[in-house]
């Protein structure tokens, strides 16, 4: 991403995400499982929170959002190259 943002001497700001929706339950799921431990979580009461979905539109006119590595396949990865001690 840098390499492509440099090349086209992009300045700005860019929201920088995956294209796919996660929430929180699902991303503390992946690192859990990544983890092989189980993810607990604590919700209190209330509404739910709103969605926060950013726009990727600036950063997929300078970068191939296709080219992003899924969080479970990217957690895992990290995990082979740099095992955690447990």
């Amino acid at each position: 991403l840098a390499t492509a943002l440099h090349a086209t001497r992009y300045e700005g700001t860019l929201n920088v995400s995956a294209p796919w929706v996660m929430t929180l339950r699902e991303v503390g799921e992946a690192i859990g499982t990544a983890l092989q431990r189980e993810a607990t979580f604590e919700q209190g009461g209330g509404a739910e929170p709103p969605r926060v979905i950013p726009s990727l539109d600036r950063l997929a006119a300078v970068y191939s959002l296709q080219q992003f590595t899924p969080l479970r396949d990217g957690l895992a990865r990290m995990l082979r190259e740099q095992p955690i001690a447990t």
